[in-house]
């Protein structure tokens, strides 16, 4: 899958960041997300957007497998 052209900006006006998830509830997925999302001193920005597509049960769970 290819990265986008655009660059997204979050609600605070800020680039957003894209990264890649390694959490077991979404390992291997691609957000775009603001630095200051669900942060707690500063305000929250709640820009948040999923890139990619879902894996399917058998891979997510062999991802998880691999992780730990």
């Amino acid at each position: 899958m290819e990265l986008p052209y655009a660059i997204l900006e979050c609600y605070c006006g800020l680039s957003a960041s894209f990264r890649t998830s390694w959490s077991n509830e979404n390992p291997r997925r691609r957000v775009f997300d603001c630095e200051n999302y669900g942060h707690r001193f500063k305000s929250s920005c709640r820009f948040f957007k999923w890139f990619d597509l879902l894996l399917c049960p058998r891979s997510r769970a062999l991802l998880v497998g691999l992780l730990r």
